[in-house]
C-alpha cells in the first residue's frame, strides 16, 4: 500500500518496526511523557490506556486492511498451498523412491551379508573342527606308533629278545608328539588339543610314562656298559664270542646314549 492510499495515523510503525526496538525503553520513555517526575506516587493510568488504544489502532487498522485487500490476501494464501502441494508431491515422490531403493539394497546386500557371514562362521568353525581332528588323529597315530615300538625294545620281562634300536624309534615318535602337543598358540598344530580328553589320557597313560621308561632303560644300558668295561679290562681272554658280545654292548650303549640325548 503507497502512503497516499493508507489512513492517517499517529501511531509510528516505523519505531515498532526496528530491529533495536525495546519494549522497556519504550515503556519507561511512554511514562516519563506522561508524569512529572517530580509527582509521586506516579501514574500509570494514563500511558496503559494510551498503549491499550494503540493496540486497538493497530487491530482496526490490520482489520481495514485484510477487508480491502481480501482478494490479493486469499489468491496469495491459495498460491502458496499451490506450491506446498506441489513441494510435497515431488518431496513424496522422492522419498518412495528412496525407500524402495533402500528395501532393495537391504534385500540384495544387508540380507545377503548376514547370511554369507553366517555361512563364513560355519565354514571357519567347519575348519577350526577338521585341523583340530587332524591334529588328533596325528596324536592318536603316533601314539600307537609309540605302543609298537614300545613293545619291540622288548628285554627284561619279555619273551623277544631286546631290540636296542627300538629305544631311539620311540624317542623319535615321543619327540613327534611332544612337538605337536608343545605347538598350543593360536594358528598352531596343536591348538586346543588340551582340551580334547583322549589327548590328556594320551600323554598321562602314554607318552609321560613312556618317556621315563625309556629314559631308565638308557641309563641302564650306560650303567651295564660301565661295569662290562670295567669286566673286559681285567679279563685276558679274547674268544669270537666274548667279541661278539662287545661289539653288542657297544650297539646298545650308542642307542642308549643317542635316546639320552634326544630326551
Amino acid at each position: 500500500m503507497s502512503k497516499d492510499d493508507a489512513e492517517p495515523s499517529y501511531i509510528d510503525y516505523e519505531a515498532f518496526l526496528d530491529p533495536d526496538f525495546s519494549a522497556t525503553s519504550f515503556a519507561n520513555t511512554l511514562v516519563l511523557s506522561t508524569n512529572n517526575p517530580s509527582d509521586t506516587p506516579l501514574d500509570l493510568s494514563t500511558p496503559l490506556s494510551r498503549v491499550l488504544f494503540d493496540v486497538q489502532e493497530v487491530d482496526t487498522h490490520i482489520d481495514t486492511l485484510t477487508t480491502k485487500s481480501a482478494l490479493p490476501l486469499l489468491e496469495h494464501t491459495r498460491e502458496h498451498a499451490d506450491s506446498s502441494a506441489r513441494i510435497l508431491h515431488e518431496v513424496e515422490g522422492q522419498v518412495a523412491s528412496l525407500t524402495e531403493s533402500y528395501r532393495t539394497l537391504e534385500k540384495e546386500v544387508i540380507e545377503r551379508y548376514e547370511v554369507a557371514a553366517q555361512v563364513q562362521l560355519t565354514a571357519e568353525r567347519l575348519c577350526e573342527t577338521v585341523k583340530l581332528g587332524r591334529a588328533v588323529a596325528r596324536c592318536l597315530m603316533l601314539g600307537r606308533q609309540l605302543e609298537v615300538r614300545m613293545a619291540e625294545l622288548g628285554g627284561v620281562g619279555s619273551a623277544k629278545k631286546e631290540d636296542h634300536r627300538a629305544m631311539v624309534r620311540s624317542t623319535d615318535t615321543i619327540l613327534s608328539l611332544r612337538q605337536i602337543l608343545s605347538a598350543s598358540k593360536p594358528g598352531e598344530e596343536g591348538e586346543g588339543l588340551d582340551r580334547i580328553n583322549a589327548i590328556n589320557t594320551l600323554k598321562a597313560e602314554l607318552v609321560n610314562p613312556g618317556e621315563r621308561s625309556i629314559a631308565s632303560r638308557a641309563n641302564q644300558v650306560i650303567k651295564e656298559f660301565s661295569m662290562s668295561s670295567l669286566l673286559s679290562s681285567s679279563a685276558t681272554a679274547s674268544s669270537a664270542s666274548t667279541f661278539s658280545q662287545n661289539e653288542d654292548t657297544k650297539a646298545r650303549t650308542t642307542s642308549a646314549l643317542q635316546t639320552l640325548y634326544l630326551l
